[in-house]
């Protein structure tokens, strides 16, 4: 694969930033705005066997990432996407490729339609069974009754490959739980069919996301086949959600 010289990508990086800001595309800090950007690069004169080519495409293409709901909802309601998946295998969950950005665009839109204010996204492990994933631009985690335990907790989200953002904010999230509040973790599937039951059984006691700017929005709501299911994050006396902004890191 062609290696591309750091000069160029920082002259790419500079020329994108130079735009950006004669467009007043810029992040605002006060509303944890961050600039994200991305680089893909086209082989021109690919050769399958060799994948040695002496000519590349190089775009740099960017975003301001939304503060995800802070200091303008306080919990949010989402839209379980059926039609479309935007992880079919774990290459395209770590690629990220521009198709999965394309069908998220969309989902978006009929989400907010229906007065939804995010989708969420489900994996579908092995073509069996329909995973909570995460939202088109945040983690989703999911606080659960011990069985075991009763006055115990778990923290449960999806495996990193899997997902499209399992980064730092991801881990910082994951280690603030365990470690601050001391909770269980576990990274495995909690099928989007058993959600309900899950809930009525007093299994489920939280929903929340995390993001770009690491901060903490409880989701209260999940609309899934024409259902609405009601998590009750909010009706607990001790919320994990609200350990997490009470100890700063995600204000």
């Amino acid at each position: 694969m062609t290696t591309i010289p750091k000069k160029k990508i920082f002259g790419c990086l500079k020329l994108f930033l130079s735009s950006a800001k004669h467009e007043k595309y810029s992040p605002n800090p006060l509303k944890f705005e961050s600039l994200f950007m991305r680089v893909n690069y086209i082989p021109v004169d690919i050769e399958l066997p060799k994948m040695n080519n002496s000519n590349t495409l190089l775009f740099v293409t960017g975003f301001i990432a939304n503060d995800l709901f802070e200091n303008t909802l306080s919990s949010i309601k989402v839209r379980v996407e059926t039609k479309g998946n935007k992880n079919f295998n774990r290459s395209q969950a770590k690629m990220k490729i521009s198709k999965n950005y394309e069908t998220k665009y969309s989902s978006e839109r009929e989400s907010k339609q229906m007065g939804y204010d995010a989708s969420l996204w489900l994996f579908n492990a092995k073509f069996t069974r329909n995973c909570i994933a995460e939202l088109s631009y945040g983690n989703v985690f999911i606080v659960l009754r011990n069985e075991d335990n009763p006055t115990k907790r778990i923290l449960v989200t999806l495996n990193d490959e899997y997902i499209s953002y399992p980064g730092s904010y991801r881990n910082a999230t994951i280690h603030l739980s365990t470690q601050v509040s001391e909770l269980s973790f576990e990274k495995r599937c909690i099928e989007i069919d058993n959600l309900t039951k899950l809930v009525n059984r007093g299994i489920v006691l939280e929903m929340f996301t995390s993001g770009h700017s690491m901060q903490i929005t409880p989701v209260t709501e999940v609309w899934y086949n024409e259902h609405r299911i009601t998590i009750p994050t909010l009706q607990q006396l001790d919320p994990l959600f609200l350990r997490h902004k009470q100890n700063n890191l995600f204000q």
